[in-house]
């Protein structure tokens, strides 16, 4: 094994270390949700192809679906990380799916986004069985979770691209909330000269990654914007990929789409603001004023 997948291979177990830590000691606890957990999404009992649901105990009616996408750097993650925070989201009133996929460098792109997709066409199939409401549904992701969101909308709207990653589906969403995304992979690109970074195109694109026809498409500007959604972005002063998540906010702005940037300052702050922080801290106030405005965005473009 070479010195850049060691490192590459070394991330999973340094981040699971720190997340593990921080699991046990900030418990949340969310009463009045159901939990559907650990439900196969796709055929073969690999564990990343595993799905929870939650909603709000005495549903009866159709709620709003909101689908959420794990971050990690393309390379760690699970669904328990963001549990707390899919939980009080479904305590405000929302069916949500919480889904785990494939992982670099077990599978490369668009492996993972396949496995997105299958998500996708099994909450289609299964909606009306968790009160979901398939005319509202939204998608979220945060850090690499929410490059991947933002990618699997591009297929959507995107017919040709759709048909280059191999995924199809008919789910329309309302709404993309993005949380701290990584948006600019060209800006990794132009710096591949570095060992570990041209390692890490290499797993995720394949060795001849610099003629992959999914290369363009991984900065997300390169793709047809002008069809999104409308788009949430939060981010904050301590998050490493603030200048990604600002750029992406003038993008917006320069292709038409409607978004609101919910970005928060040191200053005032009474908790410490770092990446992701209102999924980490789902009950800290400034990650509370972050998920409300997210989530009253939904509401204002859901179908009436």
């Amino acid at each position: 094994m070479g010195l850049n997948e060691y490192i590459i291979r070394k991330i999973p177990e340094l981040m699971g270390k720190h997340d593990s830590k921080r699991l046990l000691k900030y418990k949340v606890e969310v009463e009045g949700v159901k939990e559907f957990c650990d439900i196969p999404y796709m055929e073969g009992g690999h564990k990343q192809h595993l799905l929870d649901v939650y909603y709000p105990e005495g549903t009866t009616s159709p709620l709003p679906i909101i689908i959420d996408i794990h971050g990690g750097a393309w390379v760690y993650g699970y669904k328990e990380i963001n549990k707390p925070f899919c939980l009080t989201l479904a305590k405000a009133g929302f069916v949500v799916v919480n889904i785990n996929y494939r992982l670099l460098p077990e599978v490369s792109f668009p492996e993972n986004l396949r496995d997105i997709f299958a998500a996708f066409n099994w909450v289609e199939a299964n909606a009306k069985e968790f009160y979901g409401d398939l005319n509202n549904v939204f998608l979220v992701g945060d850090s690499a979770g929410g490059h991947l969101a933002a990618t699997a909308t591009a297929a959507i709207v995107d017919s040709e691209f759709a048909k280059k990653c191999g995924v199809r589906s008919s789910l329309k969403f309302k709404a993309l909330g993005m949380i701290c995304p990584a948006t600019d992979i060209e800006k990794f690109t132009k710096r591949d000269r570095i060992p570990i970074l041209k390692y890490f195109h290499k797993i995720f694109l394949g060795e001849d990654y610099r003629n992959s026809v999914y290369l363009k498409h991984l900065t997300v500007r390169n793709n047809m914007m002008e069809k999104f959604p409308p788009v949430f972005i939060i981010s904050n002063e301590g998050d490493f990929l603030k200048r990604q998540a600002i750029d992406f906010a003038k993008e917006c702005e320069k292709r038409g789409v409607k978004y609101e940037f919910h970005y928060t300052r040191k200053k005032g702050s009474t908790t410490k603001l770092e990446h992701v922080s209102n999924v980490l801290y789902p009950t800290y106030p400034e990650s509370i004023a972050a998920n409300d405005a997210m989530l009253e965005f939904f509401l204002k473009h859901a179908a009436k």
